[in-house]
């Protein structure tokens, strides 16, 4: 009976041995030209192209806000300070100033509201600013002042016809609407000077009342 023969284990011959060491060169290669392009593609402020691009975004925001300004509480020629509509709820205005000191490669700033100025550009050579100015004229007729009391309007009320128990827990009110005013011409506005009204004790004890008159509301 014929002996079986037990089989070697293979191995690599020299040319494949070169051939692999060549295609993982090959890759390597190509795996740094790649991370080469990515990192040159990052940001950075040494070059002219990054930097300019950096400056057109400070400029667009610069005029963003300035067309959103209220008005100008500073105007000069490497600064300028304005208002713009409420932005954190506050009922106020905020206040935003950009400056240059004009010396050259100094920073340019932003300053929002009370808070210390920020740094938003680096080096810079020149920041100039010119305003476009315009004149209007406009009329002031000073003050109003009050004339002395005319009837415009008036109301009598039926309730002076009966009788009310009014103490601390029980109280009696009337609303009114004048009707057909008509306001004098030259007036702008009219109030309330005087008003009529009618009581008497109905026990022996003294007492106080209060007699209110109020703006109202929706109920």
């Amino acid at each position: 009976m014929a002996g079986t023969r037990m089989g070697q284990p293979s191995a690599f011959t020299l040319v494949e041995l070169v051939v692999s060491v060549l295609v993982t060169t090959i890759l390597v290669t190509g795996l740094t030209s790649v991370l080469l392009v990515a990192s040159r593609a990052l940001p950075d402020e040494s070059r002219p192209t990054d930097k300019v691009a950096q400056e057109s975004q400070i400029a667009d925001q610069i005029v963003s806000e300035l067309e959103q300004a209220l008005y100008f509480t500073e105007r000069a020629a490497h600064a300028v300070a304005f208002t713009v509509a409420d932005r954190n709820a506050d009922g106020s205005p905020e206040w935003i100033r950009y400056a240059w000191s004009n010396v050259t490669g100094s920073p340019l700033t932003r300053q929002y509201n009370n808070g210390a100025a920020l740094t938003v550009l680096d080096a810079v050579n020149s920041f100039d600013l010119a305003y476009d100015l315009k004149s209007t004229t406009e009329s002031y007729t000073g003050l109003p002042i009050e004339s002395a009391e005319v009837t415009v309007n008036s109301y009598s009320s039926v309730l002076v016809r009966k009788e009310y128990n009014i103490d601390d827990k029980h109280w009696i009110g009337q609303y009114f609407q004048p009707q057909a005013l008509v306001v004098p011409a030259g007036r702008f506005w009219w109030r309330l000077t005087g008003v009529t009204f009618q009581a008497k004790v109905d026990a022996g004890t003294d007492g106080q009342a209060r007699v209110q008159i109020r703006v109202p509301n929706t109920d």
